[in-house]
C-alpha cells in the first residue's frame, strides 16, 4: 500500500476500517436476499469517495 497519498495526520492504522466496513456490509447484505450489484458499487464508491476526501493529500484526491 502507498501510504504517501495520506495526509500527515492519518493514522495507517485505521486504514483497517476500510476492512471493517466491507465486511459490516456484506453481512448486513446477506440476509436481504438479492443483491444490486450496481447500487452496491455505487454506495461502497461513495463511501470510498468519503474517506479519500478526508485521508487523502489534496494532490491524490
Amino acid at each position: 500500500m502507498d501510504t504517501s497519498k495520506f495526509k500527515d495526520n492519518i493514522d495507517i492504522k485505521l486504514v483497517k476500517m476500510l476492512t471493517w466496513i466491507g465486511e459490516g456490509y456484506s453481512t448486513k447484505l446477506s440476509g436481504e436476499g438479492e443483491i444490486d450489484y450496481n447500487a452496491l458499487s455505487k454506495e461502497m464508491n461513495e463511501c470510498l469517495d468519503l474517506l479519500k476526501n478526508n485521508f487523502y493529500k489534496e494532490e491524490y484526491i
